[in-house]
């Protein structure tokens, strides 16, 4: 459906948003943190050049913005940050809420699961299972600055639930030393 949809709106929370807010938060964070984020952005320096299947995407899919009656979904709401970005981000960011376990880490189940029904809809091309990883952890990224500006820079009189950063820091280490793999799942 949103191949049809012709109007266009840049995202608010790309890869110049993260390393701005980067500079702005790098002298809050500890000296590890900060080294970490910096050899992040180092690592996702391209992500704006990348050659990949975009249009419009929710960009912040996450289970509170999902609506269910019965295990059915009913409606999905808050579109405040949908933009046009690559469709794969989409798939990242919904992979980071909805396939983590009790411990803050992706569950490998829940994240088959769910690549199986995406892929059953629209397979990944040779560049975006390529990027995959890249994409995952500009995800994880993304989450993580918004939440520790949240946290550091609260907004009066804003409705903002301020949510613990540091959850998408522990995902996006995951991403950074266990890659998502792909291979299993391309061939089903």
């Amino acid at each position: 459906v949103g191949e049809k949809f012709k109007h266009r709106r840049a995202t608010q929370r790309g890869a110049d948003w993260r390393e701005s807010m980067a500079e702005t938060l790098l002298p809050h964070m500890s000296a590890e943190q900060a080294q970490m984020l910096k050899a992040e952005l180092d690592f996702q320096q391209h992500y704006s050049d990348l050659e990949l299947p975009w249009g419009v995407t929710h960009s912040d899919l996450f289970r509170d913005n999902a609506l269910f009656v019965d295990n059915e979904l009913q409606g999905i709401i808050d579109f405040y940050y949908a933009c046009d970005e690559f469709l794969i981000y989409d798939l990242a960011v919904a992979v980071n809420d909805w396939c983590v376990n009790e411990q803050g880490l992706i569950d490998h189940e829940r994240y088959q699961r769910l690549m199986d029904a995406y892929l059953q809809r629209r397979q990944l091309n040779e560049a975006e299972q390529s990027n995959w990883n890249l994409v995952c952890r500009a995800a994880a990224l993304r989450f993580w600055l918004s939440r520790l500006q949240d946290q550091l820079f609260p907004r009066e009189g804003e409705m903002t639930q301020i949510k613990n950063p540091d959850a998408f820091l522990k995902i996006l280490q995951q991403h950074r030393h266990n890659p998502l793999s792909l291979n299993t799942l391309q061939n089903a």
